[in-house]
């Protein structure tokens, strides 16, 4: 058992809850049910795929705009460097960076 599936059984207890969100519980219980089968290199394969990219550049963008002592053209940086290393880099070098640095 992996972490997505051990996860996925925690919200199914939720389902339960009178108050819950059904739907968006549901949802996630897909969404890492499907996980709990991928290999790393799927997963790898489905960040790659472009589909987080938005998601990603809005985090990133978050922290541009609300970290303290970035001047505007660092932020400006940051905003616009984010898109570029999307192109540039895979997943699997961008977690070997995380876990390296």
């Amino acid at each position: 058992m992996n972490g997505y599936k051990i996860t996925a059984d925690a919200y199914r207890s939720l389902l339960n809850d009178p108050t819950a969100d059904k739907d968006s519980i549901k949802a996630t219980i897909k969404a890492l049910d499907f996980l709990s089968t991928c290999d790393k290199a799927t997963i790898y394969a489905l960040f790659d795929s472009s589909a987080f990219n938005d998601i990603v550049k809005g985090y990133v963008e978050m922290i541009a705009d609300e970290g303290e002592g970035f001047t505007d053209e660092q932020r400006s940086y940051i905003k616009w460097h984010i898109s570029g290393l999307f192109d540039e880099r895979r997943a699997a070098q961008a977690e070997a960076y995380y876990y390296n640095n």
